[in-house]
């Protein structure tokens, strides 16, 4: 058995009523289905705290024929990978309601969110994403947090954004943030920032957010010490940028268990050589509009000769961070664009955390960062994130050392969700309505549990 604390040792687990209840029970209950897991090893349920469920990495290559079972399939892959819960900062409250009911009904991790999503109007993110309406001043915010006052969010996130190449958006005015922090502080619900450049993120910090959705692009330890005493969480997301080195992974894309999550139409525009060539051309389109063809053309050789530094300015930031004990989080960002095509839901998350191990962390320090912490980030942390009696009954079994290598994440045996487990295949073919909410308080603990 292993958490956050470390490898607890060999115990027998006691689920009940979809919670932990009892480690090393006195004796099995009549009637218990009992699970022999002799040499393997128990972890909590992965948490990936920056996804964008309801969004299509790639989604010029979905039919809205297809988009249902598109989505449904996104849910069923974290459950493959071993991801029990998601965090996603930039929802609408109809797709919150919609997907939470698609994970109760077809399987799929719990769905918290930090929302409403607010960014100033004619900015980013409503700038880029036509689908997406930026916030019109003052007046706009009460309405838009009310949208969300059913979904018990997490938090609430805002955008810090002014472009990727120049300052060409609009960021937010002074009445208009202060609106935003009164409002949500009366409702208590904290500040999620997007920011990413250095620059944007000193400004972000002096709204007192809670957290930071992305680390930085890039930045060396004056920033990382900046951020240290702002104390704050930081969400990682480096497969943004560094996970683009997962496209020319033969061993990841061929490994059985990203076949078996990802959709075919999908894997293979991945793969395709083209494929990164497209996509950029695609992103110059979307934050450079109006550019003449032949700059966007000359923008995009450069922007592709520079990826591989950019990943190494981003794996060392986060190398920083971590020296300058900021609290790290596992987020993908998967979904965030549909221009990146190596951000798949499932699979990217187990990559974001071997990412974070080339980054310097220790596979504990990746472990923590995918459940204990995202769990205290949201404060979540007295119902899942450790292997705790009392606890939800989200479980993974491997069947490796997990402290020793984090790819033993790709495979797990069998996945457990609030009490309902099964191997990732069954998970990945389940149709029928499974009981996924357990019970709000503790179940009846049994005589003499110890409460580790």
């Amino acid at each position: 058995m292993v958490d956050a604390r470390g490898d607890l040792g060999v115990h027998d687990i006691l689920l009940q009523r979809g919670r932990i209840a009892s480690i090393d029970p006195r004796e099995v209950p009549s009637g218990a289905d009992v699970r022999d897991l002799e040499g393997k090893t128990v972890v909590p349920g992965l948490i990936d705290a920056h996804v964008h469920i309801a969004h299509h990495p790639m989604e010029r290559w979905v039919s809205p024929n297809d988009e249902e079972r598109w989505l449904r399939n996104y849910l069923r892959a974290y459950l493959a990978f071993g991801v029990t819960t998601v965090l996603d900062p930039g929802i609408n409250a109809d797709d919150a309601r919609a997907t939470r009911r698609r994970a109760e009904e077809f399987g799929g991790p719990r769905l918290e969110v930090a929302g409403p999503l607010l960014g100033p109007s004619q900015g980013y993110p409503s700038a880029i994403y036509p689908g997406l309406s930026g916030v019109e001043g003052p007046h706009d915010v009460v309405d838009r947090l009310a949208a969300f006052d059913a979904l018990d969010p997490v938090g609430v996130k805002f955008t810090m954004e002014d472009g990727p190449i120049g300052s060409v958006w609009p960021l937010f005015d002074r009445s208009t943030r202060d609106v935003i922090i009164a409002e949500t502080a009366a409702r208590g619900w904290p500040l999620y920032a997007h920011a990413m450049d250095p620059q944007m993120i000193r400004r972000a910090l002096r709204w007192n957010p809670h957290a930071l959705v992305h680390s930085p692009v890039r930045g060396g330890r004056a920033i990382a010490n900046h951020i240290a005493r702002a104390n704050v969480w930081v969400v990682t997301t480096l497969d943004i940028g560094a996970g683009v080195s997962s496209l020319g992974d033969d061993d990841f894309w061929s490994d059985p268990a990203v076949r078996r999550a990802v959709p075919q139409r999908q894997w293979e525009t991945a793969r395709d050589p083209d494929t990164l060539t497209k996509s950029l051309d695609d992103a110059a389109r979307v934050y450079l509009p109006g550019i003449p063809a032949h700059l966007a053309a000359e923008i995009r050789t450069a922007f592709a000769r520079s990826l591989p530094r950019r990943a190494d300015q981003a794996m060392s930031a986060v190398s920083r961070l971590r020296d300058a004990g900021v609290p790290l989080v596992v987020g993908s960002d998967t979904g965030g664009s549909p221009t990146l095509p190596w951000l798949v839901h499932g699979p990217s998350t187990i990559l974001e955390m071997r990412l974070l191990v080339e980054a310097g962390l220790t596979p504990l320090e990746v472990l923590r960062a995918a459940t204990l912490e995202p769990a205290r980030m949201m404060s979540r942390d007295s119902e899942y994130g450790s292997i705790e009696v009392g606890k939800v009954a989200d479980l993974v079994v491997l069947d490796g050392d997990p402290l020793a290598d984090v790819t033993v994440f790709m495979n797990p045996v069998w996945v457990v969700r609030g009490g309902e487990g099964r191997t990732p295949t069954e998970w990945l073919q389940a149709e029928q309505s499974l009981p996924l909410n357990p019970p709000a308080g503790p179940p009846e603990l049994a005589p003499g549990s110890p409460s580790r």
